[in-house]
């Protein structure tokens, strides 16, 4: 996630941890009514059969790496 000079809020990812993807559209913050930005971890199946499998991670890095 990152947060523009002037309040624009943009989600990202990276699969190898240097080249980032924008996610969704980009919002603008507003003071009074934005009370914070959630960030979470999902893990899909690339498989089509219905699975029950779990994700381990070993670390989660959250800072300025774009």
């Amino acid at each position: 996630m990152s947060i523009t000079e002037d309040g624009t809020c943009r989600y990202s990812y990276s699969l190898n941890g240097s080249d980032f993807k924008d996610y969704g559209d980009a919002y603008s913050v507003q003071q009074g009514t934005w009370i914070g930005a959630k960030l979470g971890l999902i893990c899909l199946s690339p498989s089509l059969m219905e699975s029950k499998g779990y994700a381990d991670f070993e670390f989660f890095r959250f800072g300025s790496q774009r």
